[in-house]
């Protein structure tokens, strides 16, 4: 079929979160580093944005739409069909409101992209469980870009004319709330806003706009004069719920930073007016400004209040509140069909390893018959020899041999089932929040055998981070000693101090949902009741809380 138009349209995003599009890979620097182009710029994949928009045109206009215009591998006899969406890489605006596109800017403005290349942070993050307290060798970080990057792409359709709806909704998707960039967007990551967006169509079978066409420049800092601004008609999406509430800190708050700093004197005043470390102190971040033609991190940073840090809390005070709605304590356990499901394992286990054992023979049967001669009719009857062998002698042999594997098993096994109402394996918390855990030997093996065993899942609910103006927060230094609690008295040298905030501004927070998502009715409510317990303080974030910080209330909710 043949499209004569040719839709195209360039947007400059500012993100308006921290942007994490990951490479899969390590380096000595981080466990996640962040995607790069050929100069070392931070950029966001054309694949990326390619994904997000025909996931969300799936979401509104349906299956059929989305093949129509982002082609498909084969639907029954057909042969498939190319994309006709086309999207180009996003890459940094830095120096002059441009982005790099060539070796000879980079060596004209090196010394500024070197700056701009290392302006990344590190965020130390940790696993927790259902217990709320740090998993055991959970500790990793991650490189994310700050908030405030400013990229440019182009995105073109090839179509008729008659798709000039399909055209501004696919740059209308783009104004959206729910469309999330990169990876961690369920932790707030991947917000952005546009702040420029021009359009532009040509007609090929008229020899003007062919031309033009054949003239369009490749430089996406070129100026064209046929782009003219895109006007969005952006409506909420049904799909999606949000609240967005005001909170105010009634005492201190700490998110830690994952380290300690070195205080100068005119920071905190000392007797000697020496420098003074403080062991921990709250997260900080700056975030990405323009001004003047360039690109720079702010001077003053300011304090950082994760999403991840809201969602572990919200997470599990809703695993709490679903246990109730569903009747799971954990003194109701049913100990009866506990042993029962695992004796059936057990069994099935127990016949997969004899399995192994009886084809492990049957293979050297195989072989002494081709060595000895054996002829073909007596190989039946050798092998039902070998397999009342396997069955009456070497099973034990087997069973002794895998004894600690299946040891380790049922334990696993076991644990699972007393945990069915914990955050892991509790069905309406996977369904708010999604999961990510790692499989069992078995299970492992049912998934290589093409069984549909799920060892993650993506969440629904997304809570951005919250940044508060440096200079509206107090700071507080608070001395602590570790206590004996045998004799009631102080460790010796076990002296260490965090530094805290306080503030009386309001903060605002934003969560939202994808109800379309959430099948369990309990799930949902027990979303409202755990938000209920956040706007009535019930429910402190960050640490410390012990200690009776990181406590919010909601002054306004919408």
């Amino acid at each position: 079929m043949s499209y004569p138009i040719k839709y195209i349209a360039r947007l400059d995003i500012e993100t308006t979160s921290p942007l994490k599009i990951g490479t899969g890979q390590q380096d000595w620097i981080s466990d996640q580093p962040i995607y790069r182009d050929a100069f070392g710029m931070p950029a966001i994949p054309g694949t990326s944005l390619t994904g997000i928009l025909r996931s969300r045109l799936t979401e509104l206009a349906g299956e059929e739409k989305a093949n129509q215009l982002f082609g498909h591998q084969g639907l029954g006899n057909d042969e498939g069909e190319g994309s006709r969406v086309i999207l180009s890489n996003a890459s940094l605006i830095g120096v002059d409101n441009r982005i790099m596109q060539t070796a000879q800017e980079y060596m004209k403005n090196r010394e500024e992209i070197e700056q701009v290349v290392s302006m990344s942070f590190i965020r130390e993050r940790v696993r927790i469980s259902d217990k709320g307290s740090a998993v055991d060798k959970g500790k990793f970080d991650e490189e994310v870009l700050p908030a405030g990057a400013r990229f440019r792409f182009e995105i073109c359709l090839q179509g008729m004319a008659e798709e000039n709806s399909d055209w501004q909704s696919l740059l209308n998707a783009f104004y959206a709330d729910s469309f999330l960039v990169g990876g961690n967007t369920r932790s707030g990551k991947g917000q952005f806003k546009v702040i420029d967006a021009q359009t532009a169509s040509y007609d090929l079978s008229k020899a003007d706009d062919l031309q033009a066409w054949a003239n369009y420049p490749m430089d996406l800092n070129q100026k064209v004069d046929a782009l003219k601004p895109f006007e969005p008609t952006t409506e909420s999406d049904p799909n999606w719920e949000q609240i967005n509430l005001s909170l105010k800190a009634k005492d201190f708050f700490s998110m830690g930073a994952g380290f300690g700093k070195m205080y100068s004197s005119h920071e905190i005043r000392t007797e000697d007016d020496k420098p003074f470390k403080v062991d921990s102190i709250y997260k900080k971040e700056a975030k990405f400004h323009y001004a003047q033609g360039k690109i720079d991190l702010e001077q003053k940073e300011s304090v950082l209040i994760p999403g991840t840090s809201i969602k572990g809390a919200l997470r599990h005070r809703a695993a709490y509140h679903y246990n109730k709605l569903a009747g799971c304590f954990a003194n109701q356990l049913d100990q009866e069909q506990l042993q029962a499901a695992l004796q059936e394992e057990f069994a099935r286990k127990k016949q997969q390893y004899m399995d192994e054992l009886i084809e492990l023979i049957r293979k050297e049967a195989q072989v002494a018959e081709n060595r000895s001669g054996m002829k073909s009719t007596e190989y039946p009857s050798k092998v039902n020899e070998i397999r009342r062998v396997a069955k009456d002698e070497k099973v034990e042999q087997l069973l002794a041999y895998k004894k600690e594997q299946i040891e380790k098993w049922l334990a696993h096994e076991k644990g699972k089932l007393e945990r069915k109402g914990t955050e892991e394996n509790n069905a309406g918390i996977s369904e708010l929040f999604g999961f990510s855990r790692d499989l069992s030997p078995d299970e492992k093996e049912r998934q290589r055998a093409g069984e549909d065993v799920k060892d993650k899942r993506k969440g629904t609910v997304v809570i951005p981070d919250v940044f508060i103006d440096a200079a509206q927060v107090k700071e507080q230094l608070f001395n602590h000693v570790k206590i004996d609690r045998f004799r009631g008295g102080a460790f010796n040298g076990a002296l260490f101090n965090e530094m805290v905030a306080a503030t009386e501004a309001e903060i605002p927070l934003k969560i939202q949902w994808n109800t379309t998502k959430i099948e369990d009715e309990n799930a949902k409510e027990a979303l409202r009741l755990a938000i209920e317990d956040l706007k009535a303080g019930r429910l402190p974030l960050g640490g410390r809380v012990n200690h009776g910080h990181g406590v919010f209330l909601a002054t306004k909710a919408n």
